[in-house]
């Protein structure tokens, strides 16, 4: 039996044929016959158990002869007799004897058998036949000869000729001239089939109910087991024989365990060489059976033929994932049996064995999926596949390794058992002719080429199916193989290719000891090949890969454990972990020496830094602030390093670097004083950490990279570090000066004071966000008390300074133009400096405040106007500063001149000032009488020429409530602690202004009684906060704030004066040009003295006297024309004539206006008002009077027009004597004369 033959043919039930009289009758009826095959729809009901319904069923004809014996397969199941004769002589004198002797022989091999008579007679139509019809019949007379008692074995098949058959065929179908005897034959299948089974499982229960009998004989339980599945797979009840192979293999197992002596001689037959393979494409049933009854049955020939016929009849149930599996369990169960006995097998025997099954199953499996199919059955049996032809590719390891064309290494060994136990006697493999196992296999691989080949593609093969369904780990694992070998063929361009893609499908599945076996390798080939970049990168791998997931483990047990392909010299010495660490690590740090530029290794594990304290300190020494820095070192050797950094975020998104120099990080955690140049007095957020060795920095972030601009982020995930206040150090403040000129281009005073330090350079700039502009180019010192002090450049942008002494302060000026209505800015301050004892190196200074820029004091002017003089008052309020002190305002000329060539002369209204408190809800008024002096020629030009300012000396009250505190703080703390009191009075100052509102209570206690108000001061200010900007150590900070509150609630008054240096502001004035003074009088007419009564006519003059003292006009100017309008009073006075009307204003000139008023009420009325504008001439046509605005008493317009501004100012003689009217007794009528307008408004408006 060859193994490789074609796929298994379909079993068939075989029924025999006969003939009589002539052998053409079966020529004629066997094409049509054919075509009804196969049988379908056939319906066994078997004894105790459900009904079967097999669907189909094949059928193979064979002649009848009665000389062959017949086997147990090739038995017929039916005899068929054609008898094809329709005269009855015939059938009397030679078809009778033919059939009794066809009969006696077909009852002598209990089958069924059926007689049928091949009509070629027209068949007459049953309503007329027995008409016709005139004697018995051919098919009467077999029924009367052979048919038995209650059985039908004769039937008719009407069968004419070629051209009858067409005639026939148009007047009836001539398939159901088949009918019966298909029908007839399915009965007669079933029966003797039924019988057949029934026969065989009775005598199977009697031998199995005698197993447990001395001498039970399994050889012929397993030929009638196999005979009962071959029965039903021949009537494709493919199931049921399924079970029973299953059931035969389950006995065959218990034997094996029950009766081992029975076997012990009969692993390997004589004809076992037949089965070396699977007999899956072949049907070794009959021939196997015979080999069986002969005597000569062995294991290793049952458990193949009884698997193969499992895997048939699973192929054709199409349960294909389920034959593979159990395929994959056979052959390691089996080759584990084979390997039991090793000593039987020749040279890989065994191996030779399960490649050649593996590839088998693969190809017998292959051959029934369905291309392109994607269901979970196929897939499944797909991956299965793969699994095989991997164990077959492992088979080709263990035979490469014994056969010397692969080293005994991983991955090569990875299929390879623990080796065997030597003995003193070692067991003589047999070598006898009869092992020939598949030979082609055994003596093709001897050649290293063919071997190569094979090896090669058997992995390619084993790869791609691995890849169809999915299984990338395993794909990933023959990659590593066909790696290893194309290194060990000194292929090493090819290793390298395909082990460099390999290690990172191993990082995310966390397979670490992988992954270091694969970058070990990846690494030897590179610094084979010369390639520095990839073997550094390689290396870091390698190293990163070492860190296990248990927190501060390091491990590369595999490269100590496995040897490479390749041997390595430099891993020789190598034989613990803390040497092949040190190793990495040198050749890590030689390797980044031939980088161009820096490589950043992002968050590599062997390191982890973090802030050893939330707290950061001040350097005693030197200048600068330092940070303590945990770096923890997971790899079991001490690394040098060149530099530890850390950068840190502030409040408006500055960085500040933290570094310190070359340190040795022992394995576990070591504690580094990280350095910064720049003095830190604020809160930091921790955001980058690197570590430096050679030209790699191993970097790390601390900040999460979507936040480094969100200020929402959770604090809870940020390292974050705080810093006390550097009360020696370097200090900036901003502010206005004391003393604020108007007249003049705003200033702000910058006060840079040096601390402790010589500060040889500083350049000090400001930028703010806000709409506001610094001109450092016109910045100059003031009161600076050290003359050594150097302003060497004042650019656009910043200030340069040099030789500022220790402990001095030094004031800039510096000017500055801003559009906001804001009442401050936010400014920043850069000073960027060096200090004498460390010129190399430059420090920077960054401080964020506020600048005030709005004015303490709201100023309000207003001028009266008199012929001679003119009164200035000035009202001074607090612009939401806080409770003002003012000392007094002076009014004075912008120039100062003798006495003898001023032209003004000013007097205050109160000769001696002395200062008051004004409330931000209260004003002081301040009034200035301004006259020119006798020698003065004209008014007007008086002012034209002389500029005046005013001058008012002023004090916050919180400036000496700060001093006090002051005071408070120098007696209630110690002399460590006094260096922050100034900080702290500024701390106060800002809270008490900026974030706390104001408070009436608090200002009152200390202006009425001279105290402050305990309660209210250490509840408006959070001293636990305070003190902390100056002291981080809880235990000294709480001893400081206990301090100061004591301090603070000593009520003790203050004591005098306080001496504190007066403000001042400075604002310039000038007097109003161009002033037409006009003075208004109303005069009864002669002669209507007395009492005026209640409706009775009143004649009035209405004079308007003009003075032009205050205004110098061009000779050239056109005398000024005014308009006086009288308002209306309907509810006092009844007006009678000209109540508007214009007239030119000159010196010293009166005009008068005739006026009738009626009183309407009695009681003392005020006389109408009379409101004076100027009139401007538009192209000589028309007079348009300015708007104006209703005065009371005087009232003051503007008008442009004669090429200046000329200004009225009106005032009324009589102001403030009103006219008593009485009532009247009786009504009276009266006539009220007409009086002409004034003919010039005929054209007004």
């Amino acid at each position: 039996m060859d193994p490789v033959q074609a796929a298994v043919p379909s079993a068939s039930i075989v029924v025999s044929y006969h003939t009589s009289p002539s052998p053409d009758v079966w020529g004629r009826i066997q094409a049509d016959l054919h075509r009804q095959l196969p049988l379908r729809n056939l319906h066994w009901k078997p004894k105790n158990r459900p009904l079967r319904v097999i669907p189909s069923l094949s059928i193979s004809f064979q002649a009848f002869d009665s000389g062959k014996p017949a086997t147990l397969s090739s038995a017929p199941a039916v005899y068929l007799l054609f008898v094809a004769c329709d005269d009855h002589e015939a059938y009397k004198t030679i078809i009778k004897q033919e059939i009794r002797t066809w009969l006696d022989s077909v009852q002598s091999h209990q089958s069924e058998w059926l007689i049928v008579h091949v009509s070629t007679a027209p068949k007459l139509n049953p309503s007329t036949a027995k008409i016709f019809r005139t004697k018995a019949g051919v098919l009467d007379k077999l029924k009367a000869d052979f048919n038995p008692q209650k059985a039908e074995r004769c039937i008719q098949l009407s069968y004419m000729s070629t051209m009858d058959s067409i005639v026939q065929a148009s007047m009836h179908d001539s398939s159901t001239q088949w009918t019966e005897l298909i029908t007839r034959l399915k009965q007669s299948l079933l029966v003797i089939f039924d019988f057949k089974i029934n026969e065989m499982e009775e005598s199977l229960r009697t031998m199995v109910s005698q197993r447990n009998r001395n001498g039970w004989d399994f050889q012929e339980f397993f030929i009638q087991k196999a005979q009962l599945a071959n029965q039903y797979e021949i009537m494709n009840l493919f199931e049921d024989s399924l079970i029973q192979y299953d059931e035969l293999d389950a006995a065959f197992s218990q034997s094996l365990s029950d009766c081992p002596q029975i076997w012990q001689d009969k692993i390997y037959g004589k004809r076992s060489s037949q089965y070396s393979r699977l007999a899956l494409k072949t049907d070794p049933s009959e021939k196997y059976l015979e080999v069986v009854s002969s005597g000569q049955m062995s294991i290793f020939d049952l458990r193949i033929y009884v698997f193969s016929k499992q895997a048939n009849l699973l192929g054709r149930l199409n349960r294909l994932d389920e034959a593979i599996k159990r395929a994959s369990v056979f052959i390691s169960t089996f080759a584990a049996f084979l390997r039991s006995h090793e000593n039987m097998w020749p040279a890989n025997y065994i191996e030779s064995w399960v490649y050649c099954a593996c590839n088998e199953l693969v190809e017998w499996c292959e051959e029934r999926i369905t291309p392109g199919s994607k269901d979970i059955a196929t897939s499944d049996s797909l991956r299965c596949c793969a699994q095989l032809l991997e164990l077959a590719h492992s088979q080709l390891d263990r035979i490469g390794i014994q056969a010397g064309h692969l080293p005994a290494i991983h991955p090569f060994n990875m299929s390879l058992g623990p080796p065997p136990e030597s003995s003193p006697e070692p067991t003589k493999r047999h070598s006898s002719p009869l092992f020939t196992s598949p030979a082609r296999l055994i003596e093709g691989l001897k050649d290293s080429t063919m071997f190569e080949k094979v090896y090669l593609d058997l992995a390619r093969r084993t790869i791609n199916l691995y890849q169809s369904t999915g299984r990338r780990r395993s794909a990933l694992k023959l990659h590593c193989k066909t790696a290893a070998f194309e290194q060990i063929k000194a292929r090493q361009e090819s290793a390298h290719r395909l082990y460099s893609h390999l290690p990172a499908h191993y990082v995310d599945d966390k397979w670490t000891t992988i992954e270091s076996s694969l970058l070990d390798r990846c690494a030897s080939l590179q610094k084979e090949l010369g390639l520095s970049r990839e073997w550094l990168l390689s290396t870091l791998a390698l190293v990163r890969s070492g860190v296990t997931y248990e927190p501060g483990k390091w491990s590369q047990d595999v490269m100590l454990r496995s040897p490479p392909p390749a041997p390595q010299p430099q891993l020789v010495d190598i034989v613990d972990q803390t040497a092949l660490a040190t190793k990495l690590m040198q050749d890590i740090k030689e390797q980044s020496l031939k980088l161009e530029k820096d490589f950043a290794a992002i968050g590599f594990p062997i390191f982890s830094i973090a802030l050893n304290s939330s707290i950061g300190r001040l350097s005693e020494t030197v200048e600068g602030s330092i940070v303590e820095a945990k770096i923890t070192n997971v790899l079991p050797c001490s690394i040098q390093v060149e530099a530890v950094r850390m950068k840190f975020a502030g409040a408006k998104s500055e960085t500040l670097w933290f570094t310190a120099g070359a340190s040795q990080l022992l394995p576990g955690q070591t504690t580094i004083n990280l350095f910064c140049a720049t003095p830190v007095a604020e809160t930091l957020i921790l955001d980058v950490s690197q570590i430096r060795i050679s030209r790699i920095l191993f970097q790390y972030y601390h900040r999460p990279q979507g936040s480094q601009n969100d200020k929402s982020a959770d604090h809870e995930t940020l390292e974050m570090i705080s810093f006390p206040k550097n009360l020696l150090g370097l200090d900036v403040k901003l502010d206005l000066p004391p003393n604020v000129d108007l007249g003049r281009a705003r200033t702000c005073l910058v006060r840079l004071c040096s601390g402790r330090k010589h500060l040889s350079h500083a350049a000090i700039s400001l930028s703010s966000e806000s709409d506001i502009r610094f001109e450092f180019n016109q910045a100059s010192l003031c009161d600076s008390p050290d003359n050594e002090i150097k302003m060497i450049g004042n650019y656009d942008n910043k200030v340069v300074l040099e030789e500022v002494q220790p402990g001095s302060t030094v004031g800039l000026l510096v000017p500055f133009y801003t559009s906001i209505r804001d009442s401050s800015v936010e400014v920043n301050i850069s000073v960027d400096y060096r200090l004498s004892e460390d010129s190399t190196v430059k420090r920077a200074f960054r401080k964020t405040t506020r600048l005030k820029i709005a004015l303490p004091i709201n100023v309000k002017t207003k001028e009266i106007f008199r012929s001679d003089w003119v009164f200035a008052k000035f009202t001074l309020g607090a612009d939401g500063c806080g409770p003002l002190r003012l000392a007094g305002a002076r009014l004075e000329l912008e120039e100062e001149v003798s006495p003898s060539e001023s032209t003004l002369s000013i007097s205050p209204a109160c000769a001696t000032n002395r200062s008051i408190v004004i409330l931000p809800s209260q004003a002081s008024d301040y009034i200035f009488k301004v006259s020119p002096t006798p020698s003065a020629v004209h008014f007007s030009k008086i002012t034209d020429s002389s500029g005046l300012k005013l001058t008012v000396q002023y004090r916050p009250i919180l400036d000496e409530i700060a001093e006090v505190l002051r005071l408070k703080f120098i007696a209630g703390l110690d002399e460590e602690q006094r260096n922050a009191i100034d900080f702290l009075v500024e701390q106060v100052v800002d809270v008490l202004t900026h974030k706390q509102p104001y408070d009436d209570q608090f200002y009152s206690t200390y202006l009425y009684d001279h105290v402050l108000h305990p309660e209210i001061l250490l509840k408006k200010v959070d001293w636990s906060s305070v003190c902390e900007l100056v002291e981080k150590n809880q235990a000294k900070k709480l001893q400081l704030v206990n301090r100061i509150c004591a301090a603070i609630q000593e009520s003790s008054p203050v004591n005098g004066a306080l001496d504190l240096p007066w403000k001042s502001l400075t604002l310039p004035f000038t007097l109003s040009k161009s002033v037409i003074l006009t003075t208004i009088d109303y005069q009864r007419t002669e002669g209507e003295e007395g009492d005026v009564g209640v409706g009775r006519p009143m004649l009035v003059d209405l004079r308007i006297s003009s003075s032009l003292k205050w205004v110098h006009l061009e000779p050239q100017t056109p005398p000024v024309k005014v308009v006086y309008d009288i308002a209306d009073s309907a509810e006092r006075w009844l007006i009678g004539g000209r109540r508007r009307g214009t007239f030119l204003a000159r010196d010293d000139e009166t005009e008068t206006i005739k006026l009738i008023l009626v009183p309407l009420r009695p009681g003392y009325l005020n006389l109408p008002q009379v409101t004076i504008k100027v009139v401007s001439v538009k192209d000589h046509r028309a007079i348009t009077p300015a708007t104006s605005v209703p005065t009371g008493t005087t009232g003051v317009e503007e008008k442009k027009g004669y090429g200046q501004d000329i200004a009225i100012q009106s005032s009324y003689s009589n102001s403030l004597h009103p006219i008593l009217i009485v009532p009247s007794a009786t009504s009276s009528k009266f006539i009220v004369p007409l009086i002409n307008t004034c003919p010039a408004l005929n054209h007004a408006s």
